[in-house]
């Protein structure tokens, strides 16, 4: 099912998803087909807080021009800047659907802070399957995060374009898949993961000390603006952390220790 909401005020019109957030203390993350202005529509997932605030958005990334997903006819691609959003759970950024499939948004989130990025999808066998348990938990180890991967079940009347093949899980920072649904059931996937995991492997991997990416051509976006050295911003600051080969030490390692649950 597709739910067309039409924005108010630079944001998608979901009152009852506020409601529910609240209600059960959750943070809610609503994928929707979003119309910003007329003739303007967005894939969008738009994210509330525990206590039923609104924190953001995110619009797709990356659209896909394929059989059976000719995105490109209906959705405009987003220019979101890998937003992050502070939660009452941790921090967590969102990925949707055929973005998985491009590890550049991946490393941006994490380097924003993401502890856990969602991945909502809605994908068939056959194409695309085989990478379903290779790219995310790839993602997970190498940017050193929680990954949700999430996708549905049964087929879409009148289309029938294929079996969705459920199977979502929550992958750990390792690139352990720790818990995982049906590949043929509807199903609510409840884990408890620890956030301290995020922290414990990124400071044994240093991958983002030691990632080098003046050596690598940056493209110029609103989020990562590119410095005369053709050096992005983003990775410039993050080389900040480097200091005569020390790594210092990031506020968040002296906070205490926190859990979350995640659900589909």
């Amino acid at each position: 099912m597709v739910r067309r909401r039409r924005a108010r005020a630079g944001r998608p019109h979901l009152p009852n998803d506020a409601k529910l957030a609240a209600e059960h203390r959750m943070v809610i993350i609503v994928p929707v087909y979003e119309e910003t202005e007329t003739g303007v529509y967005y894939n969008t997932a738009a994210v509330f807080d525990a206590d039923g605030s609104y924190l953001g958005k995110y619009h797709k990334t990356h659209i896909p021009q394929v059989a059976g997903f000719w995105e490109k006819f209906f959705f405009k691609p987003g220019q979101s800047n890998w937003p992050v959003f502070d939660t009452a759970y941790g921090k967590i950024g969102v990925y949707i659907c055929y973005d998985r499939h491009f590890p550049e948004g991946w490393r941006a989130l994490a380097l924003n802070g993401a502890e856990v990025i969602f991945n909502p999808s809605a994908t068939v066998a056959g194409l695309s399957q085989y990478l379903w348990e290779l790219e995310q938990p790839a993602s997970a180890a190498a940017n050193g995060c929680f990954i949700a991967a999430i996708n549905r079940v049964g087929t879409e009347a009148p289309w029938n374009i294929g079996n969705f093949y459920g199977s979502s899980y929550i992958v750990n920072p390792r690139g352990k898949i720790e818990a995982q649904a049906s590949d043929t059931d509807d199903e609510l996937l409840v884990h408890e993961i620890d956030l301290d995991m995020v922290r414990e492997v990124r400071n044994n991997w240093q991958f983002f000390r030691d990632r080098r990416p003046k050596l690598t051509p940056a493209s110029p976006t609103a989020s990562s603006p590119v410095n005369k050295s053709g050096c992005s911003k983003i990775a410039g600051a993050n080389n900040e952390l480097i200091n005569q080969g020390r790594h210092r030490r990031h506020p968040r390692e002296y906070l205490p220790r926190r859990r979350a649950v995640c659900g589909r």
